[in-house]
Parts: C-alpha cells; sequence; structure tokens
C-alpha cells in the first residue's frame, strides 16, 4: 500500500513521540523528585549583621531561618582572616608575643604561631586541628593559654587553610543547620595533610551536607583524586559553582559526577561593576532556581547604596523564599541528582527526527513532498534511522553529531511547514508546531541526562540552529521560485536599493541573534528590565527573538501573502519567522532546565508571539495599508 510523503513523514514523527516517552518520563521524575532548593548564607556574613545590630548570632540566625534560610555557609579560615581577628586567638610571628613566651620558643623556628589565651577557645580542640594539618608541631601552655608554633610562615599561609571557623561550625551544630563547608587552598602542605585537616571537621560535624573548595585553587590541587575519595567515601556532594573559573574545578567535579549540587552566587564584584540592586538580585537568584535548576543559592548581605541591614537582608530571604514558593522548586536541603543513561528508543527517536526532517526539506526544495512513495523506499529510510539510532546510542561521537545537525533539521521543517500553510494558517502553525515539539522532545530526552543536565558535556548545535534555517528557507525560496525570481533570476539582473537594504538587515540581523546567543553581557538594560516584567506576568518567560520578531513575521507572511502584497519584498517575512522556530528549538536544548519549564515557555512564546503578530497584522491594515497606497508607489519608483 503506498501513502504520500506527507504521510510517511508524519508517521515518523508519531513513532518518534512515542519513543521519546520513557526518556521524557525518567527526566520528568528526577526533576519532580529532586526539585528542592537550599538558601545558604555564610556565617561571617551573619555574624557581622548581628554585631552591627547589637543581637547574639543565634537571634539573627533564628530571624534569618524564618525567612527561608536553610543552610550555613562555613570553612576553613586563612592566615589573613585569622590575623584579622576571625577568632578570639592571636596568630603572627614569634616576635609578636608576650615576652613570657621567648624562654619557651628559644631556637624555635621562625614559623607562624598560633597562642589560644585561657578561656577563649577549648585548647583540645584546637590542638586537634592543628595536629590533623600541620602534625605534631612544638606545642607550649602555661598560664596564659596554649602556644602552637606552625612549621609554614605567615606569608605562606596568608591564603592557605590554618583553623577551620569553630564559632560557625558549632553555632551550626546548636541549631542544627546543615553545613556548606568550604576547604581552604593547602599552600605548602601536602595533600593528604589537607585531607587529614577535612576529616577531622567531617568526624565532628555531621551536619556538613555538601562540599565547596574556596579559594582560587582547589584544596590539594593538582591532587584532586584525594579530595574526591573524599566526597566519595563519606557520600557528600561537592557544589558546583556556576561560571566558576577556580583551578582544579572542572577535573574535581568530573571524578564526583554525579555527586553534585550546582550552585549559584552574586558576588560583590558583579554587583557594583553591574550597578545591581536588591530587587535585581532577589529576581536573578529565583530565575536561577526556576530556569537553570540551581540547587543552591548563596546570598550575601552586599551593600547596594549604603551599610545592609539585618531587616533588608531578611526582607531579600523572604522575598526568594516567597519566589519559590510560587513558581514551583521546594526549600530545603537538595540532594544530587541519580545517575542514568539514554535508551535505545530515545537514540532511535532522534535518528527518526533528523533522518525525515532532512527528507522532508529535500522533498520540500524538489518540489516531491506531495507525490506517492511506496512501502519499500519507506521501510528503507525507517531502517536507515533505526541502525543510525543504535549507533547513536552507542558512540558518543555520533550522538554529538546527530544532535548537532537534528536540531536545525527539524526547526527547518517545522518553519517550511507553518510557512507553506498560509492558505489556512491556524492549521500550517499547528503542523509547524507539532514537528518543533516531536523534535525537541526527542532531543530533550535523549540529551537530557545528568551529563549535560549538570553541564559537564556541552550541546552542540546551539549556533547552527540560529544560522542553518535561514539558509534552508532562503535557498528553498529560490528554488522553488516562492520569491519572484530564482537565483540565476538574481544573479543575472543589477540589484535594487531596496534588496539592498534588506540584506543588509538580515546579514545584520544574523550577526546580533548569533554574538547575543548566550551572551548577557550584550542585551540592553531596556531589554533586560521588559525580561524582568515578562518573568512576573508569565512566569516563564519567552525568548525574545521568537516573541517579538519570530511568530509576529509568520503572522505578517500570513497576510501579506494572502492579499499578495509586497512579492519582492516579503522574503524578509519568512525569513524573520524562522527564528520563531530556531528559538524555540533551542530552548529544548536547555537541559539543565526543568522540561515542564521549557514546554511552558515555548507555549507562552507562541501565545505572545501571536498576539503581537495579530496586532502588528491589524497596525498594517489599518494604518500601514491605507498610506501604502497613497505614498508607496512613489517610493519604489
Amino acid at each position: 500500500m503506498n501513502g504520500n510523503r506527507h504521510k510517511v513523514f508524519w508517521g515518523a514523527l508519531s513513532l518518534a513521540l512515542l519513543l521519546s516517552f520513557p526518556g521524557l518520563f525518567q527526566r520528568w521524575s528526577v526533576e519532580e523528585a529532586t526539585h528542592t532548593v537550599g538558601l545558604v548564607a555564610a556565617y561571617r556574613d551573619v555574624a557581622a549583621l548581628a554585631d552591627q545590630e547589637g543581637i547574639e548570632d543565634e537571634e539573627a540566625l533564628g530571624l534569618l531561618q524564618e525567612a527561608g534560610l536553610t543552610g550555613l555557609m562555613v570553612g576553613d579560615l586563612t592566615g589573613k582572616e585569622l590575623s584579622n581577628g576571625a577568632l578570639p586567638l592571636w596568630f603572627g610571628p614569634k616576635n609578636g608575643l608576650p615576652s613570657t613566651w621567648s624562654g619557651a620558643l628559644e631556637g624555635d623556628s621562625d614559623g607562624a604561631v598560633v597562642w589560644v589565651r585561657q578561656g577563649d577557645l577549648d585548647v583540645d580542640l584546637v590542638r586537634r586541628h592543628v595536629v590533623a594539618r600541620f602534625g605534631d608541631v612544638p606545642f607550649y601552655e602555661g598560664e596564659e593559654g596554649a602556644l602552637f608554633l606552625l612549621p609554614l610562615s605567615l606569608s605562606a599561609l596568608e591564603e592557605a587553610a590554618v583553623l577551620p571557623d569553630f564559632e560557625g561550625l558549632a553555632l551550626s551544630k546548636e541549631l542544627a543547620l546543615p553545613i556548606l563547608f568550604r576547604p581552604a587552598p593547602s599552600h605548602g602542605l601536602d595533600g593528604s595533610a589537607a585531607m587529614a585537616a577535612l576529616g577531622a571537621v567531617l568526624d565532628e560535624n555531621a551536619q556538613v551536607r555538601a562540599l565547596a573548595p574556596s579559594g582560587p585553587v582547589v584544596t590539594a590541587y593538582p591532587n584532586v583524586e584525594l579530595l574526591a575519595e573524599v566526597v566519595r567515601e563519606r557520600k557528600l556532594p561537592l557544589a558546583k559553582v556556576e561560571f566558576s573559573r577556580q583551578v582544579g574545578a572542572i577535573p574535581l567535579e568530573w571524578r564526583v559526577f554525579p555527586s553534585l549540587l550546582p550552585l549559584h552566587s552574586v558576588t560583590a564584584e558583579e554587583i557594583q561593576s553591574r550597578g545591581l540592586d536588591g530587587r535585581q538580585i532577589v529576581e536573578r537568584m529565583v530565575r536561577a532556581a526556576r530556569e537553570r535548576s540551581l540547587r543552591l543559592l548563596v546570598m550575601r548581605p552586599v551593600s547596594y547604596s549604603g551599610p545592609q541591614t539585618m531587616e533588608a537582608f531578611r526582607a531579600d530571604l523572604l522575598a526568594i523564599s516567597r519566589g519559590m514558593g510560587r513558581h514551583g522548586p521546594r526549600l530545603g536541603w537538595p540532594e544530587p541528582i541519580p545517575l542514568w543513561q539514554a535508551g535505545l528508543p530515545d537514540a532511535v527517536a532522534l535518528a527518526l527526527v533528523l533522518v525525515f526532517s532532512a527528507m522532508v526539506l529535500l522533498w520540500r526544495i524538489g518540489g516531491r513532498y506531495g507525490e506517492v512513495m511506496g512501502v519499500l523506499p519507506a521501510l528503507l529510510l525507517g531502517f536507515f534511522a533505526v541502525a543510525l539510532g543504535v549507533v547513536t546510542w552507542k558512540v558518543p561521537f555520533v550522538a554529538r553529531v546527530v544532535g548537532a545537525f537534528a536540531v536545525p533539521l527539524f526547526a527547518s521543517a517545522a518553519c517550511l511547514a507553518a510557512l507553506e500553510g498560509w492558505r489556512t494558517p491556524w492549521k500550517g502553525l499547528l503542523e509547524g508546531l507539532f514537528i518543533l515539539l516531536v523534535g525537541g522532545v526527542a532531543v530533550a530526552a535523549f540529551f537530557g541526562t545528568p551529563y549535560f543536565m549538570l553541564r559537564l558535556k556541552a550541546f552542540s548545535g546551539v549556533k547552527l540552529t540560529l544560522l542553518l534555517p535561514p539558509l534552508f528557507v532562503l535557498f528553498h525560496d529560490l528554488k522553488r521560485k516562492v520569491h519572484p525570481e530564482g537565483l540565476g533570476d538574481l544573479l543575472r539582473r543589477p540589484p535594487l536599493w531596496g534588496e539592498i537594504f534588506l540584506l543588509v538587515l538580515l546579514l545584520g540581523g544574523a550577526a546580533v541573534v548569533a554574538i547575543r546567543s548566550g551572551n548577557v553581557e550584550s542585551v540592553p538594560q531596556w531589554e533586560i528590565d521588559l525580561r524582568d516584567f515578562l518573568e512576573q506576568w508569565l512566569v516563564a518567560r519567552p525568548r525574545t527573538k521568537e516573541t517579538f520578531i519570530g511568530y509576529p513575521a509568520l503572522i505578517l507572511w500570513y497576510l501579506f501573502r494572502r492579499r499578495d502584497w509586497l512579492p519582492s519584498y516579503r522574503e524578509v517575512l519568512r525569513i524573520g519567522s524562522t527564528l520563531a522556530f530556531a528559538s524555540a528549538a533551542n530552548s529544548f536544548c536547555h537541559f539543565h532546565t526543568h522540561l515542564i519549564f521549557t514546554l511552558w515557555r515555548v507555549g507562552n512564546g507562541v501565545f505572545l508571539g501571536c498576539l503581537f503578530g495579530v496586532l502588528a497584522a491589524f497596525i498594517v491594515l489599518h494604518l500601514i495599508e491605507p498610506a501604502w497606497r497613497r505614498w508607496g508607489r512613489i517610493l519604489l519608483d
């Protein structure tokens, strides 16, 4: 029995959709089960606010817990921090000690000295951690307290870990608050000594629930395997700090995968350089958890226009916790996502989308899309897609190539289906959206695994999806003479000024789209404000390219084509329409975003984009078209 190519294509898409369900269900189940976000503050920041307000640290933390705080960040203290009085002890050179100690230290090395006065800190506790990190160092005890002579100089320990923050650890234990512990760099020490010091902290503090190395270099670097062993043996997740440039972080993350918790924070330098205020920081934190599935949010009381107060910091935390409650993520202490691999059905679904989207483009360009196709050719295409799916499932390089080209191909097929349905626009739009949905979920099912969700692996094809669909549509239109002239006709005659203007406009727009993709710094402030407004109104903000360019261009194309207006110039509307489907297809490639949120975002883009398109069509019909009748011909002539 024979069927036309249209039916073959839709049958392949339906099969791909069915095969994607197992992978989609696995991803959806994990996302729902692990949709918990931890809101964390640094203990030293809280202590500073408490001192400023004249209240106890316990009271300050109680107020912040009521506002949504779920954990405390505590870490190792460096020599510089101890010198500045972070703990009630003296840290410095031998010659800075009282004369009563001079006899005891005579003849010893000139290493840094830790002096604990009687009654300020538990001497046995300090000694355990000094020995764990530095070994059996010289130790002296007298009426004025206890003294430890370290084997390293002050300069060597300035940016290196010396002692853990005993006060923060004790307070967290008292309040039963989960701890995000930050081991500092171990300059000048063997990696095993740093791990022994970390082990002493973990043995005494069961409330440590995750690790996040601090400083420019990972603890025990270059032997990051030592820290990876601690993470695996203790079953403690590692915080994966977003946009971190820490030396050793990437190899460490690969070694402990998938025991990772993505973390987001805003540094004081970024706040000052970009002029962020409290509202923007709160919205950014909510967006990070909602859109990028960040599991740990670190808030710091930074001065926006004056000294930060406890009440202002509490208000920021409360605003974030309310934002979480409205939009999905639960506040609590998160757990890492489990490990799973994409299945064979997911790979076959992706291969079906690639093969049949490519064939549809060839059929449309060759003018054979509506022709009859025999059973044997259809089965051969199906067998080829299945074989490609098996190879895709087994060979990572092939999977990368298939993914990179599947997305621009199905986005192009979706766009052409919508454009060619101008006689019945609602039907053409629905066909294009169905192709987009099937291709999107096939990509999301196969690549939506922990490697890509945690961004250890990057997806190839995002830039191609923005650049190839306009080229496919343009080539199709010139070959099929959707544009009144073919490619040969255009090359044989001199260009018109209007065409030159449109060509420059299209090339400039393509450059802007490519540069702006993934580049937040190139977005102007007015657009950032508009995005914030749309997020508050729609929650899942649709992308600018599809909302304000792509779908409006598609609606205007329907209008111009049905009225047969400006046949030589409406190609720009067809090219602009590709942005709707290319941008929406790329949304499915953001695997760190929850699948439900992606579907919500794409749906909002269709709704809002078509709404703006209808509004633009109304303006054209009732304002521009009457003026064009009067003045347009004069301008063209």
